[in-house]
């Protein structure tokens, strides 16, 4: 999503992107962790779509949903996650960042 040129605050290319990924994964093994796309937009025991206001919602409120399905949190430094739009979850989901 940050080499997206809409993604706000940050411009990246696909490929400085994928570099700093893999800088991030390779200088935190103990506290990153790869969780594998096995959320769904249309799970709705997961996800309350309906609280959402904009399209550009939708990545942010997937990711929280992963977050919460694995039992993790979502570390971000959007200060708008609609974290909200997870059945069950709370404010503590969302871990912001401020850099």
């Amino acid at each position: 999503m940050v080499s997206n040129v809409s993604y706000p605050n940050l411009r990246l290319s696909p490929a400085l992107a994928a570099a700093a990924l893999l800088r991030f994964k390779t200088g935190f093994p103990d506290i990153f962790h790869f969780w594998p796309d096995e959320a769904s937009l249309t799970d709705s025991s997961l996800f309350q779509l309906g609280v959402l206001t904009g399209s550009r919602q939708i990545p942010n409120a997937y990711l929280a949903g992963l977050a919460f399905r694995k039992g993790g949190r979502l570390a971000t430094l959007d200060a708008n996650i609609p974290w909200r739009a997870v059945r069950g979850a709370g404010a503590d989901l969302v871990e912001r960042i401020v850099p």
